[in-house]
C-alpha cells in the first residue's frame, strides 16, 4: 500500500490498489512497518481546481496532453517497477499474467517461464516485448475481466492471444 501511496505523490495520479476476493478473504501474518504520517498535524484543505478535478469536455480537451505525458512517464517507471519481473523457466512456453491468476498459472506450468505484472496499466512494453522475444509462444492468462487484455498485441507481440483459466486448464489436461 505504500508503494502505491508514494507512486500516487510521485506521478499526481490516484493509484488504484486492485483486489480479488481469494485474496480479500484470506487470512495470514502481517509485518506492520512505521508509520510514514504524522497523526498530529492536521490535512490540509483541498485545494479547489476545477480545471483539474472536474473533467467536463472543454477542461478534458485542455489537460489531454498533459495525461497522455504523465502516461508515458508511468510506462517508462513500469520498466523498472520492482513488482513487474521476469521469470526465465523453460522458454519453450512464456505466461504474462498478474495476481491470483499467476499463482494458479504456475500450479499448471510450473517449469514454465512468466512475465509477472504487479502493475498492469500501463503495461511496461519494452520489458513485454523482451519477455516475448525470449520465448517460443507467448500466452496472456487473464481474470474475469480483460484488465492487461491484449497485453502480447498491444506492443507487437507474436503471442497467440488471450486464454481464460478453465480453457487454460482443459488444454493442459489434453482436452480441446
Amino acid at each position: 500500500m505504500g508503494a502505491a501511496l508514494a507512486m500516487s505523490e510521485q506521478f499526481d495520479e490516484p493509484v488504484i490498489l486492485r483486489t480479488v476476493m481469494r485474496v480479500s478473504h484470506s487470512s495470514s501474518p502481517v509485518e506492520l512497518g512505521e508509520r510514514s504520517c504524522d497523526d498530529c498535524t492536521p490535512t490540509a484543505r483541498l485545494k479547489r481546481d476545477p480545471h483539474k478535478l472536474v473533467a467536463t469536455a472543454a477542461w478534458a480537451r485542455e489537460r489531454r496532453p498533459m495525461i497522455e505525458e504523465r502516461i508515458g512517464k508511468l510506462a517508462e517507471f513500469a520498466e523498472t517497477f520492482p513488482w513487474n519481473r521476469i521469470e526465465w523457466g523453460d522458454r519453450s512456453l512464456g505466461i504474462i499474467s498478474s495476481g491470483v491468476v499467476m499463482e494458479y498459472a504456475r500450479e499448471i506450468f510450473p517449469t514454465a517461464s512468466f512475465l509477472r505484472l504487479g502493475m498492469t496499466y500501463p503495461l511496461p512494453p519494452r520489458m513485454v516485448r523482451e519477455f516475448a522475444a525470449g520465448v517460443k509462444r507467448v500466452i496472456v492468462i487473464e481474470e474475469t475481466r480483460s484488465f492487461p487484455g491484449g497485453a502480447g498485441p498491444a506492443v507487437g507481440s507474436t503471442g497467440r492471444g488471450e486464454v481464460d483459466l478453465p480453457i487454460l486448464r482443459r488444454t493442459a489436461a489434453g482436452g480441446d
